[in-house]
């Protein structure tokens, strides 16, 4: 876990990110939840 970590922290600074967001869900059901939330309403 402190290794992952580790790697995380190096990732979003070489990336410049500020901040990530924890989803509950897995990587997966998060990118269908997202397209879902971006369908218009019809």
């Amino acid at each position: 876990m402190p290794a992952g970590a580790i790697v995380a922290d190096a990732a979003m600074d070489l990336l410049g990110v500020g901040e990530l967001e924890v989803c509950p869900w897995a990587l997966r059901e998060g990118v269908i939840l997202r397209r879902l939330d971006a369908m218009p309403e019809g």
